[in-house]
């Protein structure tokens, strides 16, 4: 069965940063993934969401350049719900969602939940 698995380090190091997977079966048994190397040019573009979970009103609180800032929110099966260049209202159904923002240099992604 293929399982898709995402992680996103908030507190990443400037450089280089290495990263592993351990894999642990019902069975006691693991497994390790392929070292990946990612590249951390310090972009200035980081973000949280608050509440999370939200009821009413997910604020988006991120530090870079407003005017250079894309926001995408896409159901968690990859359908996109809303794509603006400044802050936006939508009415979400209860569910989870991922919010994208990007600018010129760099793409952060997060999760959140609408009860």
């Amino acid at each position: 069965m293929l399982k898709n698995y995402d992680f996103a380090d908030n507190t990443p190091s400037n450089g280089v940063n290495y990263y592993q997977l351990k894999q642990t079966d019902f069975d006691e048994k693991f497994t390790y993934s392929p070292v990946i190397r990612v590249s951390n040019n310090g972009s200035e573009l980081t973000f949280s969401l608050l509440p999370n979970p939200a009821k009413d009103v997910v604020n988006i609180i991120y530090t870079g350049k407003k005017e250079s800032v894309t926001i995408s929110i896409y159901v968690v099966q990859g359908r996109l719900v809303k794509h603006k260049h400044s802050a936006m209202s939508c009415p979400f159904e209860k569910g989870m969602y991922v919010i994208q923002l990007t600018d010129r240099e760099t793409l952060q992604k997060a999760k959140f939940l609408k009860e």
